[in-house]
């Protein structure tokens, strides 16, 4: 896998902040009030040389990067672009070219308005500009179902893989800054001051804007074990299900973790850890909140949410649930949730303080206020 996150561009960095309760949100001087986790000091020849790259937006060049980055940690340079696959979730990630493109139509007119902009103002091309910068030719897919579009995406291309339709493949997505999303999210009070960031805790009064990227080589068991690949984790179980309505988001969410441990032919009891989709707005919270509860019953496993310490990255935040779990998995220890000191919803093991992990399996959960539902079980890979 690679990432690129406020708090570290490595799964070690990343485990290490975690481990120490750091979160790195901040207030933005305006709307007010809303808080954000920005990466200050982001450089894209840091960490690739792509052709072209410049003309790309922000989020395109961060998922480039992240790609590199999960590329070169797998070794996948023996394998043909013909076999190689790509899935990006992205919902937003061409807004900003977009409007730009728009305002400049209308503001400058057609004869002085950059037509490069154009191809890259469409929703897939952040992800069709990542596939052809590494030649990723087996097949090239935009997911767009939101917040839970990470997860989804992962779930893709499982399937993908097991029917054959690449060898191995990656899974993308980013998440930048873009001044209208904000303002749209600060409006519809979805945002708060940093101090008031709280995931599941009842003095939460919402959420922060969160800048990452993040990228990880999905592959076969067997075909990874014939090159001498080795794997971080196993993903077993994926499912997704869709609740029409906001007051079915927990009987959606259990659904589909219900399913999703089916499919891996695991129990709740079976679960070490679960990576939460818990952001501090208080009714998505309680939502998710109360969906685990329902699921989990007597098997009390840690709650972490990463979103706490990263803020809410949209469908790439799906991505670091992931990484928040891979690396819990792999140190044997959940990290704390920072701000957490009075949950909202009893009933579940929340993670105040470093706590060591028993058993080999995580369940990853996320909700969209769109209605949509996913989860993701996954195991250590000497499971």
């Amino acid at each position: 896998m690679g990432l690129i996150t406020p708090l570290g561009d490595s799964a070690v960095a990343l485990a290490e902040a975690l481990a120490q309760g750091r979160s790195s949100i901040v207030d933005l001087p305006e709307p007010s009030p809303a808080s954000a986790s920005r990466l200050v000091d982001f450089e894209a020849t840091r960490y690739a040389n792509i052709r072209g790259m410049r003309v790309y937006n922000r989020a395109s060049r961060l998922g480039i990067c992240a790609t590199q980055l999960a590329t070169t940690d797998a070794g996948l340079g023996s394998i043909p672009g013909e076999d190689l696959g790509l899935v990006f979730a992205s919902r937003y990630c061409h807004l900003d070219t977009l409007i730009e493109y728009d305002r400049n139509l209308i503001t400058l007119g057609p004869s002085r308005t950059n037509p490069a902009l154009m191809p890259l103002a469409i929703a897939s091309a952040p992800g069709a500009v990542t596939a052809l910068s590494f030649g990723l030719k087996a097949f090239s897919i935009t997911l767009s179902n939101g917040d839970v579009g990470g997860l989804d995406a992962l779930g893709l291309c499982m399937h993908l893989l097991e029917q054959g339709r690449a060898r191995a493949a990656v899974v993308v997505s980013a998440s930048s800054l873009c001044s209208e999303i904000v303002l749209s999210a600060a409006r519809a009070g979805l945002l708060a001051e940093a101090k008031n960031v709280r995931v599941f805790d009842r003095e939460s009064r919402g959420s922060a804007v969160g800048e990452a990227a993040v990228a990880m080589v999905l592959e076969p068991v067997d075909h990874a074990r014939q090159r001498g690949a080795q794997a971080k984790v196993i993903l077993r179980g994926h499912a997704s299900r869709f609740a029409p309505r906001p007051d079915l988001v927990s009987a959606a969410l259990a659904r589909a973790a219900r399913r999703a441990l089916d499919v891996a032919r695991s129990t709740p009891a079976d679960l070490a850890l679960v990576s939460s989709a818990g952001s501090g707005v208080p009714d998505t919270d309680r939502a998710e909140a109360l969906g685990l509860v329902d699921v989990l019953d007597e098997a009390q496993p840690p709650v972490i949410a990463v979103k706490a310490a990263l803020g809410e990255a949209g469908e790439c935040s799906g991505l670091l649930q992931m990484v928040a779990a891979i690396t819990s998995l792999t140190a044997g220890t959940a990290w704390p949730i920072p701000g957490l000191s009075d949950p909202a919803v009893p009933g579940l093991s929340y993670v105040t303080q470093t706590t060591p992990l028993r058993g080999k399996q995580a369940l990853v959960t996320a909700t969209a206020r769109t209605g949509s539902c996913s989860a993701l079980v996954l195991s250590s890979a000497n499971d």
